[in-house]
């Protein structure tokens, strides 16, 4: 009996000592992700340790992308790597791309896109994409600006910073024209209806209006004798 409730402990010991440390790389709710120069590291750092000796055939293992608006206007996407990554630059009128040669990607969840069209930035959207070895930064333009590509180091980490001059690139809001009494409309084209023309008011009969003077209701149909 005491060899079976041993051999019990051992297993139950075995499923919580990895859930416990799943728990401790599993950011918490209040996750604000990486910001360059900030202490917050990347998502399931320890797991990213763990898995380098496997990927050692990859440059570099892409850990976060992030976009930011800076103090002057101007707008910045930025790129975390594990390590130093020799990146080039394909434009069009459309797109802006950005290869990672031979870069892996940590989690899945960094491919999602990065929504900016309410920004003042000259990129709608942007995301990453699998190329074969490669990983891709595609920037999905609404004007053709030319971004100028630096690279830093800091956090331990390797960042590509992908900038954009100051502009007027955000979509005007709706117009407002002032509406009757005071109040506010928002124009969204179209004829308003015809307006009814007010009707007169009707006719009394001069019997009617001697009633309405001497304040008494009027008489209708022959004035009874007396």
């Amino acid at each position: 009996m005491r060899r079976l409730l041993r051999l019990a402990l051992a297993c139950a010991l075995l499923l919580v000592v990895p859930a416990a440390a799943r728990a401790q790389e599993r950011p918490a709710s209040g996750y604000e992700g990486v910001v360059p120069g900030g202490a917050q590291p990347p998502p399931a750092a320890g797991r990213l340790a763990r898995r380098g000796a496997a990927r050692r055939a990859r440059a570099a293992i892409l850990t976060w992308p992030g976009f930011q608006m800076q103090a002057d206007g101007s707008s910045r996407f930025f790129v975390q790597t594990t390590a130093a990554v020799t990146t080039r630059v394909h434009t069009t009128p459309e797109r802006v791309e950005i290869v990672f040669p031979n870069t892996g990607i940590h989690l899945a969840n960094s491919a999602r896109w990065l929504e900016t069209q309410h920004f003042q930035t000259p990129v709608r959207r942007a995301r990453l994409e699998r190329r074969g070895r490669d990983m891709v930064l595609v920037m999905y333009m609404r004007a053709s600006v030319a971004p100028q590509v630096t690279s830093g180091v800091g956090d331990g980490y390797h960042y590509t910073y992908v900038d954009f001059a100051p502009g007027e690139y955000a979509p005007p809001q709706p117009a407002l024209a002032p509406a009757p009494q005071g109040g506010v409309s928002i124009v969204s084209g179209g004829d308003a209806p015809p307006t009814a023309p007010s009707e007169a008011p009707p006719t009394m009969t001069p019997e009617q209006e001697r009633a309405l003077d001497e304040e008494r209701p009027p008489v209708r149909g022959p004035t009874p004798k007396r």
